[in-house]
């Protein structure tokens, strides 16, 4: 089921799904959806391969704007040491994902995801985003809110919601 509805003068594209299949998503408690919109407990899970270029970043990015603490690392392979900037955050060195295709490997490792999204629904958080390490959600400046405050305001329309994902390229 998909719709598209108008915030903030943008289009948002939302999803009612069941596992993660794209990268950037936003999960929500179904009892989310009836309650009165409040600041809700969010968190966000990343998984990577030897990427700290962009996990200093998605840190500094999602720590400042969720607090360290609701920040979810999952390093795809134990042969990776997890770098002194991630300190506060809640990391785990996990087996290397090994499929017999890339298809095969994205979907392991999205379906490894969404259990752990599931995990920390299931914990008390209202809301999960699920991101790759380069991607960020941010909201629309002209809203005035951090992404905390807007997700909050704006919960309650669907079990998921998706951003509007721009390709940034230099010197093209």
């Amino acid at each position: 089921m998909h719709f598209t509805y108008n915030l903030y003068g943008k289009c948002v594209i939302i999803r009612r799904i069941v596992h993660l299949y794209s990268a950037a998503c936003v999960f929500l408690r179904p009892r989310l959806i009836l309650e009165k919109m409040e600041n809700k407990r969010i968190c966000a899970v990343t998984m990577l391969r030897k990427d700290d270029f962009f996990l200093e970043k998605w840190v500094t990015y999602y720590g400042g704007q969720l607090g360290r603490e609701n920040l979810y690392i999952y390093f795809d392979g134990d042969d990776q040491e997890v770098p002194a900037f991630c300190g506060g955050c809640n990391t785990s060195l996990q087996p290397k994902i090994k499929a017999a295709n890339v298809v095969q490997l994205e979907k392991a490792r999205l379906a490894f995801l969404s259990d752990r999204a599931a995990e920390l629904l299931a914990s008390g958080y209202d809301m999960v985003i699920g991101v790759d390490v380069d991607e960020f959600l941010i909201p629309d400046p002209q809203c005035g809110m951090g992404l905390a405050e807007f997700l909050s305001r704006n919960a309650g329309t669907s079990v998921c919601l998706s951003g509007l994902g721009i390709d940034v390229g230099e010197n093209l």
